[in-house]
Order: C-alpha cells, then sequence, then structure tokens
C-alpha cells in the first residue's frame, strides 16, 4: 500500500472513531424554559449576561450529574417553545402539562402534580365558574396555548366565544394585566402571587374549582424527533433515582408553598387514555 491510501484509511479510521465517539454522547440537547416566578427567575442588576435562579437551575444540574447529559438551558415563550419543539429546533421542555393533542411530538416523563386556582378580584364577586361568564364586564387573562385543565379549558373557551380573555405570551403579562385592575379573572398555581404585597393579597379571592377533577400532572417534555432513545432512556433513568433519594422533592420544596404539589413515586411515560 503506497503511502497516500495509508494516510487516507487512516484519516478515515479516526473520523470513525470521532464519529463513534459522538454516538456516545447524550446531548446537547436545548431545553426551552419560561421565565416564571420561582422557577426561573432572572436575577436582577446583573449588569453582564443574563443569570437565572430557580428550580429549574437546580433542578437541571442535578438532572445533568446524574446523566451526564449536557442541557443548554434557553428562555423562550410559551408559545414558542412548542412551535420549536415541532420543528424541531428544541429538544426538552420543563413541567410540560400532557395533552393528547402533543403526543405525537413529544414523551412526557410526568413527575409532580399540581391543581391551578382562579383568582380574582374579591370586589368583582365571584365565587363560581357560572358566575363569572354571567358578568359581561369581567375579563380574564390567559397564556397562549397553555393548558390549565378540562374546567378552566372550557371555561376560557366560553369567554373566547364571548372576546373577553386577554391573551398574552407569558405569565408575568398575564400577571402585570391582573394586578393592574384590567381584567378580573387569572388561573395560575398557588405560588404565583406569593410575593405580591400584602394589600394585594388582601383584596383577592381564590377558589379552586377544579377540586373534583384530578390533578394536572406535569414533568419533562422530550421531543420524540431530536432525543435518541437510549439518551431518554438514560434521563429517565435519572429522574427515577432523583425520585427515589428524595433529591426531586428537597429542590421543589425549597422554591414551592408546603402543600402546593404532589408527587409521584417513579416516572414512566405519560399515554392518553384509551377510549
Amino acid at each position: 500500500m503506497t503511502r497516500m491510501p495509508r494516510l487516507i484509511v487512516g484519516l478515515a479510521m479516526l473520523w470513525l472513531a470521532h464519529a463513534a465517539a459522538l454516538a456516545g454522547d447524550c446531548g446537547p440537547y436545548q431545553v426551552g424554559l419560561r421565565e416564571y416566578p420561582k422557577f426561573y427567575e432572572r436575577v436582577r442588576g446583573n449588569p453582564g449576561a443574563p443569570s437565572y435562579v430557580g428550580l429549574d437551575t437546580d433542578f437541571f444540574r442535578e438532572l445533568e450529574e446524574r446523566t451526564g447529559c449536557r442541557l443548554v438551558l434557553q428562555v423562550e415563550s410559551q408559545p414558542r417553545i412548542w412551535s420549536r419543539i415541532k420543528d424541531g429546533s428544541l429538544d426538552m421542555a420543563s413541567w410540560f402539562i400532557p395533552v393528547v393533542e402533543r403526543h405525537a411530538h413529544v414523551v412526557v416523563l410526568p413527575l409532580l402534580t399540581a391543581r391551578p386556582v382562579a383568582i380574582t378580584w374579591a370586589r368583582s364577586g365571584v365565587k363560581t365558574q357560572a358566575e363569572f361568564p354571567a358578568n359581561p364586564e369581567l375579563r380574564a387573562v390567559a397564556i397562549r396555548q397553555m393548558a390549565y385543565g378540562a374546567g378552566y379549558d372550557g371555561l376560557l373557551a366560553r369567554l373566547r366565544a364571548l372576546k373577553r380573555v386577554d391573551e398574552v405570551a407569558e405569565l408575568d403579562a398575564a400577571v402585570r394585566a391582573f394586578v393592574a385592575g384590567r381584567v378580573a379573572l387569572l388561573i395560575t398555581y398557588p405560588w404565583t402571587l406569593r410575593d405580591q404585597p400584602k394589600q394585594v393579597m388582601d383584596e383577592l379571592t381564590v377558589s379552586d374549582c377544579e377540586s373534583v377533577a384530578a390533578p394536572i400532572l406535569a414533568g419533562l417534555a422530550l421531543s420524540r424527533r431530536t432525543v435518541r432513545e437510549e439518551d431518554l432512556q438514560k434521563i429517565q433513568q435519572g429522574l427515577r433515582g432523583m425520585q427515589r433519594d428524595g433529591s426531586l422533592s428537597r429542590l421543589v420544596d425549597k422554591y414551592m408553598l408546603p402543600g402546593s404539589v404532589g408527587y409521584l413515586p417513579s416516572t414512566s411515560p405519560w399515554q392518553p387514555a384509551s377510549r
């Protein structure tokens, strides 16, 4: 064999070895996160690159350590997280609520259960779902493409038909609209307003219109299109380890109100109910 073919063969072998090494890597995977109180909050007053603190920061750091997967956190709006998962430019999303319509695009590994609440101004006199649509002067705010549970989604659908819903991209915008008094109904989780001034909290009525329904599941969503099956299994095992040794509950309890979420004993991919 002449020198040039040997060189070509050698380079080819190096390339194949490099490709094999890469094939064994887990990631890097792009994780879409929303700025959300207690979950992923920007550190204020940082003159350099934005930095974030919260449950998601700790959660994904722990998951990286357990799995060896490289996870790149990115801030996105709720609508763009879903559109990017569908087009393959985003690989994961946290605290994703599984719904049938999205099952073809993502595998959801449920981790927590939670129940949204309806927050209204006490002065509106509204205490039930039936009372809100009956008053034509009352408006609601909702985050685009957000799932709130069957009962709340039904209420918002009726209000949308009456053109009484302000649609926003992020929770911060929804909270601002509500606190400013531009809307009278905010559907969210109990911890969302915990940092509001006392004078605001004293004027609110919190009701659980979904109390007879099953709690909402929330967990990690992984793209069927871009996350390799072996990496999905690795991540699932890492999550199960966090559930077994109590790491997940300790992380969540650090940021959430006591009793505001429930924990699942182990995680298995969510499946739609058979009909």
